[in-house]
Order: structure tokens, then C-alpha cells, then sequence
């Protein structure tokens, strides 16, 4: 009976009205949230405002993050997957010996460490991480990269 109730034109309106406060807001956790519920609800969801969610990466298909970029050599090497208002994704390689000098970011930025060794200083505070281990760098607070040795790492900020 419930099942029913999230193919109505009712729950489309909540849902909207749901999405469009959030966006205001700016809280993308609780849109991704929504949305997530809403589409195990088995209803497809493309766009969020008309919004394609996903770039330069094929869906319903089984991957690992770090296989989407290749090291070359002296570069650091990115590909975008999500860009928009609300949250960018990004997967990056590094050389040994690459950076990405001192910036700070409009949003807090979550990176994860998908393969090798990355030095994140933060603040003025130097963390070293390795594969599977994540660090999140706060919005406003000067950050960079730099590559241990050659190494992936997954990018996620949100605004």
C-alpha cells in the first residue's frame, strides 16, 4: 500500500517542494539523501533542475574510481565526474613530485586516497595519507597537494 504512494502525483509535489528548499538551503547531503530514497522507490531520476548529475563516466556499469585516470609522467591529471552548484567530484593522479600549490576552496572538500601516498598540508598542518584513507579540508581554510610518491585520489566538495 505505502509502495503505491511514491508514484503519485502527491509524493512528486513533496518531493519537488523537498528538493527546491534543500537547494535554497544548499545542503546537497540531504538532496543526495532524497534522492536517494526517491529512486529506490523505483523511480528513475536523471536530472536534479535540470541538471545532469554525472560527466565522463558510464552509469550502471561496475569500476573502480582510481582505473578513470591514468599517470603521466610531470603531470597532475584530473577527470571530472559531477560539477554543479551544489558539489564537484573529481578524480585526480599525481606523479611523484607533482602538486597542486596553496588554495583554498568556497566549500569543504573531502578527498580520498585511492591508491599510492599523498601529502595534504591544511592549515599549515601536514597529513599523510594512503590508500583508503580520507581527509576532509574545510571551506576558507588554505590547503595543497602533493605527491609522496604517484598516487589517485577521489575529490568531493561540496558548497
Amino acid at each position: 500500500p505505502t509502495e503505491g504512494f511514491f508514484k503519485t502525483p502527491l509524493f512528486d509535489l513533496i518531493f519537488t517542494i523537498f528538493i527546491v528548499y534543500f537547494v535554497v538551503k544548499r545542503n546537497p547531503c540531504v538532496i543526495l539523501i532524497i534522492i536517494t530514497i526517491r529512486a529506490s522507490c523505483d523511480v528513475s531520476i536523471k536530472h536534479l533542475g535540470g541538471i545532469e548529475m554525472y560527466k565522463n563516466i558510464e552509469k550502471q556499469k561496475s569500476m573502480k574510481l582510481k582505473d578513470l585516470v591514468d599517470y603521466q609522467a610531470g603531470q597532475v591529471v584530473s577527470r571530472t565526474l559531477v560539477q554543479n552548484a551544489s558539489v564537484s567530484m573529481t578524480i585526480f593522479s599525481f606523479d611523484k613530485g607533482e602538486e597542486i600549490s596553496t588554495h583554498a576552496s568556497g566549500g569543504d572538500a573531502m578527498v580520498t586516497v585511492l591508491e599510492g601516498k599523498g601529502r595534504f598540508t591544511v592549515g599549515g598542518e601536514v597529513f599523510i595519507l594512503e590508500e583508503g584513507e580520507t581527509l576532509i579540508m574545510p571551506k576558507d581554510v588554505p590547503h595543497a597537494v602533493f605527491g609522496e610518491e604517484r598516487f589517485k585520489m577521489q575529490l568531493t566538495v561540496s558548497f
